[in-house]
């Protein structure tokens, strides 16, 4: 007779995820052990395996993480779920318009020392502080295929502004201990975001660590939350993000036959022929788009108030206004 205790997983596993997933107690055992050791829920894990299951990814490789994020309409934390930097390099290379990426560029190095005050269990205040030698910003460049021309597409992150807090509002162990790998994550996933707006849309798990759970980013792109052992509804990813065709950001010079992409940078020279009205009246067009959300009836009025030859360059400048608003709507926005 064997003396071996059969070993208990910490975390029990869900009713029905075996024909579902085609899940086993030993694979569970892997993702509650190795893949997911500081999960508090079985149900964060289940909500994983939909989010994987959905976007054809293998659980087993880390593309997602479990992140505990503040809810502060709750006055706790909760679990979400976040697909992790090397998911939102996945996505783009399947596109197979992903031409690489350069090495990270830091901006000057600063150290400071920052101090904070945290409560324990007994609500007995105590100060906590932790200096920090990084970079004010960090620069990555992102390459992508167009028309067969490789562009580049690059973003800057200011550290600061996207440090992970922890107890008491300082910069949190990881960011103090890794100050330059972590934001040249962040910058690395602003920068696919940038070059694949249409693929890459979602934050990644290295960003929202240490973020409130209800601020703007967070109810527009995370995948999925548990509160209290009850899973919320993720973000609609009943299918593969919807593949945005080219053709619409596509116009043809009259003059010279060639096929311009709207989402590139425009050249100085045809800004400088566009009236400032003009301008005007394109950037409020855009920011009433970047409030409705509704990206798609802006292009189609732009295709209709400028899509004569004789207005082509309007065009241009117009959808170019629109592309860049759908990068960076929080600015954008303001100019509305």
């Amino acid at each position: 007779m064997s003396n071996i205790t059969p070993f208990v997983p910490r975390l029990p596993m869900p009713e029905g995820i075996e024909s579902e997933y085609q899940m086993d107690r030993a694979k569970w055992r892997v993702l509650v052990e190795q893949i997911f050791p500081a999960a508090k829920t079985a149900e964060a894990i289940r909500l994983a395996l939909d989010y994987c299951h959905v976007r054809g990814l293998d659980i087993f490789k880390r593309p997602v993480h479990i992140v505990p994020m503040w809810n502060a309409a709750i006055g706790k934390k909760v679990e979400t779920i976040w697909p992790g930097i090397n998911e939102v390099v996945t996505t783009a290379a399947r596109t197979r318009a992903f031409a690489g990426i350069d090495a990270p560029v830091f901006g000057p190095e600063v150290t400071e020392t920052f101090q904070g005050e945290s409560k324990d269990k007994s609500n007995r205040a105590s100060k906590v502080e932790v200096t920090v030698t990084y970079p004010i910003w960090c620069e990555r460049t992102v390459y992508r295929l167009v028309g067969g021309t490789r562009y580049p597409f690059t973003e800057r992150i200011y550290w600061k502004e996207a440090y992970a807090e922890g107890e008491g509002g300082i910069p949190n162990k990881t960011w103090a201990r890794k100050a330059f790998q972590q934001i040249a994550k962040c910058a690395k996933a602003a920068a696919l975001r940038l070059a694949f707006p249409e693929e890459a849309a979602d934050y990644c798990a290295e960003e929202m660590e240490g973020k409130e759970v209800t601020s703007a980013i967070a109810a527009e792109a995370m995948a999925g939350t548990v509160i209290d052992g009850i899973v919320g509804k993720p973000a609609q990813r009943d299918h593969e993000p919807e593949k945005k065709d080219d053709d619409q950001w596509m116009i043809v010079n009259p003059e010279t036959g060639e096929v311009i992409d709207t989402r590139l940078p425009v050249p100085d020279e045809v800004i400088a022929q566009a009236p400032q009205k003009l301008l005007e009246r394109i950037s409020k067009t855009v920011g009433q788009a970047v409030i409705d959300g509704n990206w798609a009836a802006c292009s189609q009025v732009f295709h209709e108030r400028y899509g004569k030859p004789e207005s082509f360059r309007c065009l241009w400048v117009a959808l170019n206004t629109l592309a860049d608003a759908q990068r960076k709507p929080q600015q954008h926005r303001r100019q509305a």
